[in-house]
């Protein structure tokens, strides 16, 4: 039995959990990660605080104590097989946080993703995932017990079906971005759980339409989308590729992730014509040179546009409706400061937003 199973209760950035062999102990996360573990009947002085140094993944490396002397470290196989401990804590390993940041059971040995069970000796889940995660133009999802597409050094499994900020580096960033993309209404937000995934919290019936029920509609749904901030994405037949300003793709076009990746300052890029047009408050529409897309607005343009396009909205990555839809969402950020005028050509695609989606732009309604 894992010790969540045996007793806990959830505080703030705290989860407190008490079950044997362990002591009485906090597991502290800040922006989704988890940071230090501190128990709380240490014989020597009542409480001790230990400190987690996790790789990219998620998964530990070493810990410290409270003064910052090094007391453990782990060394870990690809699919957290192999677990090797090096301690000298005083109270030995305090927490089974290890690999990706999940609970390994104590008895059995595996590794608690939420939905299913993952054993790391194996490399394998333990039950098998939806038939609806296996596409044909990628064998590697037609395993439904495979961890990470078979390629752990590069991708964590978020637990759950929602929008995963798993692979961003700074969390807290990545999440006031997603925000502001959205426009959520007042009495809305969002924050960033222990797993690293999105969550909208708040009055979610003032979300009426545009790029919030986007967003919402992304969180809700049986669809996994990961959203970082970098200048590398997932390649189709390398590894990695290289991100211009941002890029999104999903896995109807081949790729092992649903995925959108911008850069911290897009605007550096031109990517493509740059001709757009300025609407007066009188209506009046003029043309001319728009500015390069903020981090926000290229968020909006590749997860609330491309990816949701592709995913819920009905239009296939690719197509003339889905880059339409991706300037759409870019152009209801941008509308929030006149000054920086409407997109209307998607690279060099031709003029796609036109005067007839105006409306959807400046006053998105119910339409999502």
């Amino acid at each position: 039995m894992s010790r969540a199973a045996a007793f806990n209760y959830a505080r703030g950035n705290f989860l407190i959990e008490i079950a044997p062999p362990y002591p009485l102990y906090q597991e502290l996360y800040a922006a989704g990660m988890h940071i230090a573990t501190r128990t709380l009947n240490n014989a020597q002085n009542g409480t001790d605080t230990y400190f987690h140094h996790a790789d990219w993944l998620g998964t530990e490396r070493a810990r410290t104590d409270w003064a910052g002397n090094l007391c453990e470290a782990v060394a870990s196989l690809a699919f957290g097989d192999g677990q090797n401990f090096s301690s000298t804590c005083a109270e030995g390993d305090v927490s089974p946080m290890h690999f990706t940041g999940k609970e390994r059971d104590i008895e059995s040995g595996l590794d608690n993703f939420g939905a299913r069970y993952d054993s790391s000796s194996f490399g394998r889940f333990t039950s098998p995932d939806s038939t609806a995660y296996a596409g044909p133009i990628n064998p590697q999802s037609w395993n439904l017990y495979a961890y990470a597409r078979n390629n752990p050094l590069l991708y964590v499994d978020p637990t759950g079906h929602t929008v995963s900020l798993a692979n961003c580096k700074d969390k807290d960033k990545c999440l006031q971005v997603l925000i502001k993309a959205a426009l959520l209404p007042k009495g809305v937000t969002a924050k960033v759980d222990k797993s690293g995934n999105l969550v909208l919290t708040g009055d979610l019936s003032k979300i009426k339409g545009g790029n919030a029920l986007r967003l919402l509609q992304l969180v809700q749904s049986d669809k996994t989308a990961n959203f970082w901030i970098g200048d590398k994405a997932p390649g189709l037949n390398t590894d990695t590729q290289s991100v211009a300003g941002g890029l999104s793709g999903t896995t109807d076009q081949g790729y092992k992730q649903n995925f959108s990746v911008v850069q911290a300052d897009p605007s550096t890029v031109n990517s493509g014509d740059l001709t757009g047009i300025f609407v007066s408050p009188d209506g009046t529409i003029t043309t001319g040179t728009i500015p390069g897309a903020s981090i926000d607005e290229a968020a909006a343009h590749e997860l609330l546009g491309h990816v949701w396009a592709d995913l819920l909205g009905g239009e296939k990555s690719g197509t003339a409706g889905n880059m339409r839809e991706a300037l759409i969402a870019e152009d209801r950020v941008r509308n929030t400061d006149p000054s920086r005028g409407l997109k209307i050509y998607h690279q060099d695609s031709g003029q796609l937003v036109r005067a007839s989606d105006l409306p959807r732009i400046t006053n998105p309604g119910k339409q999502p």
